[in-house]
């Protein structure tokens, strides 16, 4: 994922933030909290993207006259069009992923991955508390 950031951060409008961008920004607490670092072939930004689409639209309200898109390149060369979300829904998007996608959608994502690349089921992605803080707090007591 980091190499797939580092292709397209810079294409994103200025005032807007992309999903990949910001799902970098939290992988190492993500990876630290679920203990193991993602597989070399996971693409969890469409999963989350995917999702967090349904979300700023449905729940949060944000039109598609708010977002922009830009042109995303992907590591097999290939470009696409993506979403950029105005850069004030950027906090709303950080709850969202630590309340909502981590414990309702990451298990479902996890168990597509296992099967894909063939290893044996395993222990799924913890609950995380209600606000993203308790997550990362035992984290940060490990650090010091």
């Amino acid at each position: 994922m980091r190499e797939r950031a580092q292709l397209n951060i810079n294409q994103v409008p200025d005032g807007y933030f992309c999903v990949v961008g910001e799902l970098l920004k939290l992988l190492y607490v993500l990876e630290a909290n679920l203990k193991q670092a993602l597989d070399q072939g996971a693409i969890l930004e469409n999963s989350v993207g995917h999702y967090w689409a349904i979300y700023a639209r449905c729940v949060l309200g944000i039109a598609d006259h708010r977002r922009r898109h830009y042109t995303h390149r992907c590591q097999d060369g290939r470009t696409v069009r993506a979403w950029a979300y105005p850069i004030e829904s950027v906090q709303m998007f950080d709850r969202w992923f630590w309340n909502v996608y981590v414990p309702e959608h990451l298990p479902r994502y996890q168990r597509y991955r296992r099967v894909k690349i063939g290893q044996p089921h395993k222990a799924m992605a913890r609950p995380v508390p209600n606000r993203p803080q308790q997550l990362w707090l035992p984290f940060f007591q490990e650090l010091a």
